[in-house]
């Protein structure tokens, strides 16, 4: 997946799942940075995810599916995590 230092991983799944566990293994090689939000707050993720430049995200289905509703409401948001989000993994 060519990780690198200027990853800005952001894991929006509990981190006692195998998925969860996966990003901060990757951010602990890595040496990125790693974002730590309430994965249950999904109003704030879109927000998050441009205000830092996170790169690497990875969610559940059904959040990925409320991050692309609640960022379409904002056209400036989807352009931004166009750019910004290199990898986004669903669980």
């Amino acid at each position: 997946m060519r990780y690198n230092h200027d990853e800005v991983i952001l894991p929006v799944v509990p981190f006692f799942n195998i998925w969860g566990l996966n990003m901060i293994i990757q951010w602990w090689v890595t040496g990125g940075t790693l974002i730590v939000c309430d994965y249950q707050s999904t109003r704030t993720l879109p927000s998050i995810i441009n205000q830092r430049n996170v790169s690497v995200v990875e969610a559940t289905i059904a959040t990925t599916y409320l991050i692309v509703q609640l960022a379409e409401r904002n056209v400036k948001h989807v352009q931004q995590i166009k750019r910004n989000v290199r990898m986004w993994f669903t669980s």
